[in-house]
């Protein structure tokens, strides 16, 4: 009886083991695909935030006088 009760208790852990490690193969995908998102997004408009970036700064500090 005790070796049935081990037995059972062994393949909870090792299944257990198993979900930790999908979960972290999960996670890793989605960190893949929101950084995809962060460079694609930063292919497209990159240049206009950066325009966007310079006209508040001249705002700021007055047309030539930026570091």
């Amino acid at each position: 009886m005790q070796t049935i009760l081990y037995t059972i208790l062994q393949q909870l852990k090792r299944s257990s083991k198993n979900q930790e490690g999908a979960t972290a193969i999960e996670y890793a995908m989605i960190v893949a695909v929101m950084t995809g998102v962060v460079i694609a997004g930063y292919q497209l408009l990159g240049e206009q935030i950066l325009a966007l970036l310079q006209s508040v700064a001249e705002q700021i500090t007055g047309p030539g006088e930026g570091g």
